[in-house]
């Protein structure tokens, strides 16, 4: 059997800021009904906006699933301060490759064009409009580069994720030392 990989430890160590949602789509009922709590209508019509968007029902555990996304994996959202622009959505995976495609074809419904080839770090470059996004699967995971519309279109940073190690984020001592004291 193969452990379990967590979120933290696919957020790069040297992440600036990264909100992580550990088992996020395994508590989506939670999640959402705090998000309505916090937000109102405005929670349901993102969730609308975005299950439309990429095709399937976030708030649908089957759908996710048959998507590739593993359920007891969570989500982040990460940035880094050399890439201001841009900020990148980490996603849990039980088959990053079919998330990958999952995601591939609805973008391009959305009219998103994609790059043939992976660039050599293995992301693939996909233009939705004029900005550039960028997507890849690791150990797990399915990272996607999220451009801001006013200036994501700058040289992303893509080495961050390229050299993280297995210990992601955990690897920074201060934080390190605060899961060391959290029971």
């Amino acid at each position: 059997e193969v452990a379990r990989r967590p979120v933290w430890h696919a957020v790069p160590a040297d992440a600036s800021r990264a909100t992580i949602l550990d088992r996020f789509f395994g508590r989506i009922n939670a999640f959402s009904a705090v998000a309505t709590k916090l937000m109102g209508d405005r929670a349901d019509a993102l969730f609308l906006e975005a299950s439309q968007s990429l095709g399937f029902d976030l708030r649908n555990p089957e759908q996710v699933r048959q998507a590739g996304i593993d359920a007891d994996k969570g989500v982040a959202w990460v940035g880094f301060d050399d890439d201001p622009h841009a900020s990148y959505l980490i996603v849990g995976t039980y088959d990053d490759a079919l998330l990958l495609e999952t995601l591939k074809r609805s973008l391009s419904k959305l009219g998103a064009t994609i790059d043939a080839a992976p660039t050599s770090g293995g992301w693939t470059l996909l233009h939705l409009g004029d900005l550039p996004y960028h997507l890849r699967g690791d150990r797990g995971y399915v990272t996607i580069r999220v451009p801001e519309a006013n200036g994501g279109k700058d040289t992303p940073k893509l080495a961050h994720f390229e050299k993280a190690t297995d210990l992601g984020i955990t690897a920074q001592p201060n934080l390190a030392a605060l899961l060391g004291k959290v029971k």
